[in-house]
C-alpha cells in the first residue's frame, strides 16, 4: 500500500465534484454530497493506514523514541494532547520483542484517539531489558460493550502472547481506560521495569 492509492481515490472525489456542480435534481445533489464526504473519509483512513505500515523501529532508534514519534503524529492529527514519559536503559530488547511491543503501544494509542472520546492520553514506556512495561491511559468513556476496537484488543493480546508478555485492559477508578503490557524475563515478581530513574517526558 502506498500514497498513490490515496491519490487515486482522491481523484474520484474530483469526478464527484464535477458531477455535483451540475446535479439533475435536489435528491441527486444530496447523494453526491454524501458520496463526496465518504470519499474524503476513505482518503484520510488510507493515508493513516499507510503511516501505520511505514512506522517501524529503526536500528538506532529506541522503542521509546519510536512510540514517541507515533504519539506525536497522532496528537497532531487528532488535536488530542498525548504525553509520553520514557524510562529506558541503554540495553535493548530483542528486535522481535521491540516490534511487538511497539505495535501494541501503537494500537492502544490509536484506539484511545479513535474510540475513547478522550481529552488527554498518557503513555509511559519503561525498558529495563530484558523487562519492559508500557501503559496507555486515557480520560475517555472507558470500556464500552461492543466497542468497535474490540478486534484490536484481540490482536494486542495475541501480540503479547507471542512474546510472553501480559496484557491488561481495565477501567480507571475515575474515568477512562488503561491498557498495560508487561514483559518480565523472570516470569514473576515486580521486575526491574518498574524503576523510576531517568524518566524523560516527550
Amino acid at each position: 500500500m502506498h500514497d498513490g492509492v490515496a491519490q487515486d481515490i482522491a481523484s474520484l472525489g474530483y469526478l464527484v465534484d464535477a458531477l455535483a456542480a451540475r446535479p439533475t435534481d435536489e435528491h441527486q445533489a444530496k447523494q453526491l454530497a454524501l458520496l463526496r464526504d465518504r470519499v474524503t473519509k476513505v482518503v484520510a483512513e488510507v493515508r493513516q493506514s499507510v503511516m501505520n505500515l511505514r512506522t517501524s523501529i529503526g536500528e538506532n532508534e529506541s522503542l521509546g523514541a519510536a512510540i514517541s514519534a507515533v504519539a506525536r503524529h497522532l496528537s497532531e492529527a487528532s488535536g488530542i494532547p498525548i504525553r509520553v514519559r520514557l524510562d529506558e536503559q541503554p540495553a535493548r530488547l530483542r528486535p522481535e520483542v521491540e516490534a511487538e511491543l511497539f505495535r501494541i503501544a501503537q494500537e492502544a494509542i490509536n484506539n484511545a484517539v479513535k474510540h475513547a472520546r478522550a481529552t488527554a492520553i498518557d503513555v509511559r514506556c519503561q525498558v529495563y531489558a530484558p523487562d519492559a512495561r508500557i501503559t496507555v491511559t486515557d480520560d475517555g468513556v472507558g470500556m464500552q460493550v461492543g466497542r468497535s476496537d474490540s478486534h484490536g484488543l484481540k490482536i494486542m493480546r495475541e501480540r503479547a502472547r507471542l512474546i510472553g508478555a501480559q496484557l491488561t485492559v481495565r477501567d480507571n477508578a475515575s474515568r477512562g481506560l488503561t491498557v498495560s503490557v508487561v514483559l518480565r524475563a523472570s516470569g514473576g515478581g515486580t521486575g526491574t521495569a518498574t524503576g523510576q530513574n531517568g524518566t524523560k517526558e516527550h
